[in-house]
């Protein structure tokens, strides 16, 4: 284990006082022209608001002595974007309550199904204690812990996770309306086990804002940092540049920052089928295994670099095996960026890290 030097500043704390560009700027900076980047491996809270209310399961509600399911008789399922009540636009719970409040005994609900609209209607019931209830379960907003890949001094673009962040129940890419990322710590790791993937476990500081996100893609999320991170930039290495062979990558799995760990590039997925799935990696490094068993779920976007260059960055972990696992080419994880990519794809024998 090799410590990262200066630029391993205690989770994402120590940054230079520089104003970055603007969000407009970034948002139309082209990331695969970028020659150099700082890759980072810091540990951050990842905190998104959904592009309004996710439905994460149906249940029944009592009238009188009948149970009824509005919102499941009307064809709402789990998975479902609630946009919209009454053309009302939805965004969070709160605006959902609201407007089911002054709904009458119809009420037209507008969803996001697969990429599709659809107008249901809805029965809505008052229940004994004043409220008005369809018989949903929904989620505005998600929390969770991962590592930032790398800065891009000259857009001030940051790439972090190398894979996209799902909706947990329809497996589809999740679509969101923005969100932070916090200042974290990691304060224990629950070790991976064949068929028990280990995780980072971590605390959040919510009034502690370190950047935004701007983006989810299938290749990582995308945003702006308050401050630009220190560390050196360095080459951004192309597809036919990566080979078999000795790598490091660089994580944080403790509370001191990120350091260097040493990986072994067991295989090269030289495809364009849009999974991701560019390299099969090999941890090599004792001290990781005996910290985490390998790799662990939180380590998503540990950037990877070989020869003094970024070469991508770990994206999962194989269930019967946590020492290996997936990663995902820098060059595609930039290109997805510049694609504003939404497609979702599926791996049977992988979970996110």
């Amino acid at each position: 284990m090799k410590k990262f030097g200066k630029s391993s500043a205690r989770a994402l704390a120590s940054f230079l006082c520089v104003l970055l560009l603007s969000c407009g700027s970034a948002a139309n900076a082209a990331l695969c022209d970028a020659a150099q980047l700082i890759p980072l491996g810091n540990a951050a809270g990842i905190s998104l608001s959904t592009e309004g209310v996710l439905v994460v399961g149906l249940s029944g509600v009592q009238d009188g002595e009948e149970t009824r399911y509005p919102a499941r008789d009307a064809g709402i399922c789990e998975g479902d974007l609630i946009l919209s009540i009454d053309g009302t636009p939805i965004h969070t719970a709160a605006d959902l309550q609201q407007t089911m409040e002054k709904a009458g005994e119809q009420t037209e609900i507008t969803v996001r199904r697969d990429g599709n609209e659809l107008t249901l209607t809805v029965e809505p019931i008052q229940t004994e204690d004043g409220l008005t209830r369809i018989g949903i379960w929904i989620r505005d907003s998600m929390l969770g812990v991962g590592t930032l890949t790398f800065y891009d001094p000259q857009s001030g673009v940051y790439g972090a996770l190398g894979h996209g962040i799902n909706e947990k129940n329809s497996g589809d890419l999740l679509s969101i309306a923005g969100g932070d990322l916090l200042q974290s710590t990691i304060e224990r790791v629950k070790r991976g086990e064949a068929g028990a993937p280990g995780e980072l476990q971590g605390t959040f500081e919510p009034e502690s804002k370190i950047g935004s996100v701007l983006t989810n893609t299938t290749a990582g999320i995308f945003g702006m940092l308050t401050h630009a991170p220190e560390g050196k930039a360095i080459p951004v290495a192309k597809r036919d540049q990566v080979k078999l062979g000795e790598a490091e990558i660089l994580s944080s799995v403790e509370g001191g920052g990120p350091c260097r760990y040493d990986i072994r590039i067991c295989a090269l997925y030289h495809t364009d089928d849009g999974n991701h799935r560019d390299m099969l990696i090999e941890v090599t490094d004792p001290d990781l295994i005996e910290k985490t068993g390998g790799i662990v779920q939180g380590m998503s976007g540990s950037p990877i670099l070989q020869d003094g260059k970024i070469i991508g960055a770990v994206t999962h972990v194989l269930i019967h095996n946590p020492r290996k696992g997936y990663g995902i080419l820098i060059e595609n994880m930039l290109s997805a960026y510049d694609a504003g990519e939404d497609r979702q794809t599926a791996d049977w024998n992988r979970i996110a890290a």
